[in-house]
């Protein structure tokens, strides 16, 4: 699989999870991985990970709820590295519970990370997709955006609107 080759790979919620096995799945086959989490020890054990067996990431201590945070992480890329390849949306959090034990926080903060951070990582690369000619974005949503389950009210909510967004 040559694909991935000296790509440029941005993963958001890369420090733990989904996110850290992308990471180190793309840097074996090649990838230069951007590692973004808001927990910066988890995306520095990432990049241990990937480092240590011969692989090349760089961790960033990114919150996506940001807007600001996410646009730097995009132009630190492109001033370091040229150009951004794929931009893996993968970032999210869950406060799971009877619907009225669910605080207004509880849902602002879900949203903020889980939808509106996908809406930033794409409103900020595509334009530099659209620019360079190339890029892939991949939205990670969950079984919980197809088909909700009990005491996730929130969390199912936030991914539904993450496949609803993907797919316009």
């Amino acid at each position: 699989m040559k694909e991935f080759q000296n790509k440029i790979v941005i993963v958001t919620g890369a420090g733990s999870g989904i996110g850290r096995s992308i990471c180190v799945y793309l840097a074996q086959k090649g990838a230069i991985i951007i590692i973004a989490d808001r927990n910066l020890e988890g995306a520095k054990e990432t990049e241990d990970m990937i480092n240590v067996n011969g692989g090349y990431g760089e961790a960033y201590p990114v919150d996506v709820a940001d807007p600001e945070a996410v646009r730097a992480l995009f132009q630190t890329t492109l001033e370091k590295h040229g150009r951004i390849d794929y931009l893996f949306n993968n970032a999210g959090v869950s406060v799971d519970g009877e619907f009225q034990d669910i605080t207004m926080d509880h849902w602002k903060h879900v949203l903020d990370v889980n939808l509106w951070g996908v809406v930033y990582g794409c409103h900020y690369v595509y334009p530099i997709m659209q620019k360079q000619g190339f890029g892939h974005i991949i939205n990670t949503a969950s079984l919980a955006g197809l088909i909700p389950g009990g005491l996730t009210s929130c969390y199912s909510a936030s991914k539904h609107a993450v496949v609803g967004f993907s797919l316009t």
